[in-house]
């Protein structure tokens, strides 16, 4: 008889920063970029706020244009200033996230991606816990 498989829920770390030196996208963050009447960052934070094994997030950019993106949302939103480079910023949010919750595992995903379901998040969540693959959006 086989052992049910429970997933854990993890904390998510949302990287919503901008490379130092690049312009973004016409000038500006491409998570502010607008598709279909709704930016993209929106479409990333309802899938994190509607995924099943997503606990809390913590969220990795310019601190003053994410806090009224993430107010009144349905999970807790951590939010850390941006430090620099990628992993810089990767960097800064598992070190945050580790302070708050000490676990080992983490969802890292960018802020650029629009076609992120709740669905695919949990489905990544689920099959990282049952393999050492690492799982990427």
């Amino acid at each position: 008889m086989s052992e049910r498989f429970n997933p854990k829920p993890v904390d998510a770390i949302l990287l919503a920063g901008k490379d130092p030196g690049k312009d973004g996208f016409n000038g500006q963050h491409k998570f502010s970029i607008e598709l279909g009447g709704r930016s993209v960052l929106g479409s990333v934070l309802d899938a994190l706020d509607n995924a099943s094994f997503i606990d809390r997030v913590v969220c990795v950019g310019p601190v003053e244009k994410l806090k009224d993106k993430v107010s009144k949302r349905k999970k807790d939103y951590i939010l850390v200033e941006q430090k620099g480079t990628l992993w810089d910023n990767v960097s800064a949010g598992i070190e945050r996230q580790q302070q708050i919750k000490g676990d080992k595992e983490v969802f890292i995903v960018c802020s650029d991606l629009p076609f992120l379901t709740s669905q695919s998040v949990d489905w990544m969540v689920i099959n990282s816990q049952k393999s050492p693959n690492i799982q990427f959006p």
